[in-house]
């Protein structure tokens, strides 16, 4: 795992803006479902997102599971955020 710089919170799941400013975001989400009690079908998705956050404010990612099978999200997942500019 690489983790450099302010900002993310590995525990909450956030990464709050230290300054103010314009982020690209990016992750990759490796998932695991479970079907018939046995894991098949890894999927990733992956998202890319530029916002404008305000000193403080933050942004995270959710899975919204509404598929009926239990979702593991595997450890090999990455995020990243980097500021482009103030």
């Amino acid at each position: 795992m690489f983790h450099h710089g302010l900002g993310l919170n590995l525990t909450s799941a956030q990464y709050t803006a230290p300054i103010t400013g314009y982020y690209t975001f990016t992750a990759a989400l490796h998932i695991n479902r479970v079907s018939a009690g046995e894991w098949q079908d890894l999927f990733t998705v992956s998202i890319t997102a530029i916002l404008y956050l305000q000193a403080g404010q933050y942004a995270s990612g959710f899975v919204d599971n509404t598929a009926g099978s239990p979702l593991t999200v595997q450890s090999s997942s990455g995020f990243s955020a980097i500021l482009l500019g103030a």
